[in-house]
């Protein structure tokens, strides 16, 4: 029984690692590595191998293949928990959002926008536009951090619980980033990503409350939306 049991769950895990795959391959340009690495590992033990290709699990998370690690799989495998404590019944779930988080963060855009369409204001309309970034970005998987400068002007549209905390996090975040990677405090040395895979730990963890912050924002920002525009119908 031990035995087939334990056949089961290896069977359960390669189809949650090739599953896995073919989410997190969808925002990246190295689909086929991506696959065969997290495939190749799954027989060694449920989240391992997710945990050394892409190091969700680890205080020093990193990034994954040279690119920033943001995105919703740093909140389901960093900030919560790590795979292979993850329930069995809620893989599926799981990967299913993963693989359309694009797709859900355009569709909420696009009701939101359309709930804001009397909102037509120079204020108004900046902050419907932070708000459709936050929503994207904190459902997008793998945005880089320079998305966040592309928002940055319209972010004082928001309220101050907002663009205050959000200005400091993600300068903080961004700042000693380039420290590490440019080895320099004056940002003065070589820009060399991929030469440093492993972050500190307060870089991460600026990077991690700048992302919970932005979710935070972005829940706010679709329930008050709503809200008005029910209160408007009424």
């Amino acid at each position: 029984m031990d035995q087939a049991s334990d056949g089961v769950g290896a069977s359960r895990a390669r189809l949650f690692y090739s599953g896995l795959a073919q989410a997190l391959s969808i925002f990246t340009n190295c689909r086929s590595c991506r696959g065969r690495d997290l495939r190749s590992g799954a027989p060694s033990g449920f989240g391992d191998r997710v945990e050394k290709r892409f190091r969700l699990s680890r205080a020093n998370l990193a990034h994954d293949r040279g690119r920033a690690g943001m995105g919703t799989t740093r909140p389901f495998f960093s900030i919560i928990a790590a795979p292979q404590t993850w329930p069995e019944s809620l893989h599926a779930p799981v990967l299913v959002f993963l693989a359309n988080s694009w797709l859900i963060a355009v569709a909420l855009a696009f009701l939101l926008i359309w709930l804001r369409r009397s909102a037509q204001s120079v204020p108004e309309l900046c902050a419907t536009i932070t708000g459709i970034y936050i929503v994207v970005l904190a459902l997008s998987d793998g945005f880089s951090f320079q998305y966040f400068a592309w928002s940055l002007p319209f972010w004082f549209f928001f309220p101050r619980w907002f663009f205050i905390p959000a200005i400091l996090l993600v300068s903080g975040y961004i700042y000693f980033l380039y420290w590490y990677l440019c080895d320099n405090p004056w940002l003065f040395g070589t820009w060399d990503f991929n030469g440093h895979p492993y972050w500190p730990l307060l870089t991460v963890a600026l990077r991690n409350a700048a992302y919970l912050l932005f979710c935070a924002a972005a829940i706010w920002f679709a329930i008050s939306t709503t809200a008005q525009a029910f209160r408007v119908r009424r």
